[in-house]
């Protein structure tokens, strides 16, 4: 929601469509590192930004915990950390309905403010925070 000169926030969106990403960002502490990807093959949407984490940002203390939220998923805490990353969602679509409804920054933004600076989104710093209902946000620095 916020544009300042050296950072916008947006929430993270599309975790439900990609197990296990709810219950890894469950596990996951606010300010951890995030990588962003720009996927311009998305048959969705050609500026999508896909939101990914490292597994070694799971902190060691919520490993038996996220274990025990993967139960039943079908993907087991071994597999979460033999991947060299987790896909967590996206950046929300700048023409979409949350950005809309919400008045939200989202994915065209962030990508515009990269471009700005000669710089693509994959090179931006982008760090996980949660709003006041719990829900996860995405900050971006540039």
């Amino acid at each position: 929601m916020t544009l300042q000169s050296n950072s916008i926030q947006c929430p993270l969106v599309g975790a439900h469509f990609r197990p296990p990403a709810k219950q890894v960002l469950a596990s996951l502490p606010a300010g951890c590192q995030l990588k962003l990807r720009a996927e311009p093959d998305n048959p969705y949407d050609p500026k999508a930004i896909g939101v990914w984490v490292s597994p070694d940002q799971i902190p060691l203390s919520q490993h038996e915990a996220l274990g025990a939220a993967l139960d039943g998923t079908g993907v087991g805490l071994g597999d979460v950390l033999a991947e060299p990353e987790v896909h967590l969602g996206y950046l929300p679509d700048s023409d979409g309905k949350v950005c809309q409804r919400d008045g939200v920054l989202g994915n065209r933004q962030v990508a515009g403010q990269a471009q700005a600076l000669g710089r693509g989104v994959e090179e931006l710093e982008a760090t996980l925070t949660f709003g006041l209902d719990g829900k996860p946000w995405v900050l971006v620095r540039f």
